[in-house]
């Protein structure tokens, strides 16, 4: 089984050796990371813990230091993804707009991968908030499993 994971970049960690091909890894400076990095290895940790053989396919999108990406480039990086013969896309961000429509952009992206990928997005972690309330996509959108 193949499974894309759209995220931060990994770190090189050795419970993951040999698991994953991606288009760049994480070195931590001497100081400090920020909160975001490393949350690509550790969703790619719980994958990988619940299916071993998977061949993961990892493609950072989020800054490491600050999480966040655009709904551009995050259309783009999945697109990418369409010719890497996924079974799964494990979507590890989302975003919220002011109208409550998906971007445009993503809103194709997931029409055109998700024919032939199971796309799961993450549907956000903003607890009982008035933001929370609007959709996250690209989770929100037909052919995606929040």
């Amino acid at each position: 089984m193949r499974i894309g994971v759209l995220d931060t970049a990994i770190f090189a960690h050795p419970d993951l050796a040999g698991h994953y091909l991606a288009e760049t890894t994480y070195r931590p400076p001497a100081k400090a990371v920020g909160q975001w990095a490393g949350h690509a290895t550790f969703i790619a940790g719980l994958i990988v813990a619940q299916a071993p053989a998977a061949e993961l396919r990892i493609r950072a999108v989020l800054d490491n230091g600050t999480g966040k990406a655009t709904a551009w480039d995050t259309a783009r990086k999945m697109a990418a993804l369409a010719t890497d013969g996924l079974d799964i896309l494990n979507v590890s961000l989302g975003c919220r707009t002011d109208d409550g429509d998906a971007p445009l952009v993503l809103r194709r992206a997931v029409e055109v991968l998700g024919r032939r990928t199971l796309i799961v997005a993450a549907a956000g972690n903003h607890a009982e908030t008035l933001f929370a309330r609007r959709p996250s996509f690209p989770a929100a959108l037909p052919g995606c499993w929040p």
